[in-house]
């Protein structure tokens, strides 16, 4: 509208005897002799050019914003393996179930290839290693909509012989007001989390593990290995003993009880 200077109203077009035909995208209006003269607008396709390159505009990862704070949550390519876990994955089978080894299919030279490729880049990341087991499963491509080949395998034999899990649905009276639930098929067993009321939870010491000295120019710091609650003895750390004295007394009551004498908490002087 800014290209505009004047716009005419009902009262404009009536005095002067407008008529539109939007079929031939003509306007026209009656002149002082009587004579009516007809107005055609020159076309143009600026719009329609305009629309046509924003259509093919590729879209990219990095233009979503929430993507774009987070690319580290959304990489291009897996950096590397997940790091281990406390639980390790199973698969529950059929007791007496007997190792399942499929003969691979047949391939062409070009799936050959393909194959071989894919295997040398996922072996050079470090996702997959040479190794020997009765188990096996044959490899098959499927197409991808980018015109690449995706490798699957192929687990129906061994679907066939999976426990399946089941487990019953909780009763909706025990799901009135609550915010958090336990799932049934929680691998670890833990105590429940303590949640402040904003839902935020705060790290608590499990028991101390081992205790050192730390020498400097003129005293000597006191530490001690700690296992936080809810996770394995590898994550422990080390902290003060002054700080963790001040937070957690109650760990080293528990602590002086059970192994009494055994490690010394006596300062140095």
């Amino acid at each position: 509208m800014k290209d505009i200077d004047v716009i005419l109203g009902m009262n404009w077009l009536e005095e002067n005897g407008a008529l539109i035909d939007c079929t031939h995208k003509t306007v026209s209006l009656k002149s002082p002799g009587g004579d009516r003269i007809i107005y055609q607008g020159d076309k143009h396709t600026q719009i329609e050019v305009e629309l046509k390159l924003n259509s093919m505009k590729e879209v990219k990862l990095e233009d979503i914003p929430i993507v774009n704070e987070f690319q580290d949550v959304f990489p291009k390519e897996l950096p590397g393996m997940p790091p281990d876990r406390e639980i390790e994955f199973t698969i529950d089978l059929i007791p007496g179930t007997a190792p399942i080894a499929k003969a691979p299919y047949k391939m062409g030279p070009k799936e050959l290839k393909e194959l071989k490729e894919q295997l040398d880049d996922l072996e050079q990341k470090g996702f997959i290693q040479e190794g020997i087991s009765p188990w096996g499963s044959p490899v098959i491509f499927v197409d991808k909509r980018d015109g690449g080949r995706r490798m699957c395998g192929d687990y129906r034999n061994l679907n066939n012989v999976t426990i399946k899990n089941k487990y019953p649905l909780p009763r909706i009276q025990d799901l009135f007001d609550q915010k958090c639930l336990k799932t049934p098929d929680e691998p670890v067993s833990h105590d429940e989390l303590e949640l402040q009321p904003d839902l935020t939870y705060i790290e608590k010491p499990a028991k101390i593990l081992e205790e050192n000295w730390k020498q400097l120019r003129n005293r000597a710091i006191k530490y001690c290995k700690i296992q936080w609650k809810h996770h394995p003895e590898r994550e422990a750390t080390w902290e003060k003993e002054e700080d963790l004295r001040k937070t957690y007394p109650e760990l080293f009551r528990y602590y002086n009880h059970n192994f009494g004498t055994k490690f010394s908490l006596r300062e140095r002087l």
